[in-house]
């Protein structure tokens, strides 16, 4: 980008990147969590991370093709936008099913917590051993019954 160019031509240049990238490419980058990755969309682009909240024709432009992918949009949680999109009834089901693996989830916390803990005791039984063999080899040295 020129440096004689005024605010608006800039911003119509990103504008025009992101409407460039959206009609060759139909993935979306997304975080873990579901939302817009908008740092990789940034780098993608080529542009600072932050014109999409000052860039208003950016941002609506991206908006409406995470709109039309079903995505979160900039600044809204994905959470949200599921939320909206279903029903009570499947809600509902949703909300049994992380139940139901909540409780799975909580018996194998358990498991492995036992398992630690008996790991712990075995170790903690090695490391007496181990010191009491020291000891006797400690002992036995001193009075001459091994060799130096």
């Amino acid at each position: 980008m020129s440096n004689n160019k005024n605010g608006a031509q800039i911003a119509q240049e990103f504008v025009d990147k992101a409407k460039s990238w959206i009609a060759t490419n139909p993935d979306v980058p997304l975080k873990s969590d579901g939302s817009v990755n908008v740092t990789e969309l940034a780098n993608i682009f080529g542009i600072d991370r932050k014109r999409f909240s000052t860039n208003e024709k950016l941002r609506d432009v991206i908006n409406k093709y995470l709109g039309d992918k079903q995505c979160s949009k900039i600044g809204e949680s994905p959470i949200s936008k599921s939320v909206e999109d279903k029903s009570i009834s499947e809600l509902k089901k949703e909300n049994k099913r992380l139940s139901e693996r909540i409780v799975v989830m909580q018996s194998s916390l358990r498991d492995v917590s036992k398992k630690n803990d008996e790991l712990n005791k075995e170790n903690e039984s090695l490391r007496i051993r181990l010191e009491s063999q020291s000891f006797n080899s400690q002992m036995l040295l001193e009075y001459g019954r091994l060799p130096r």
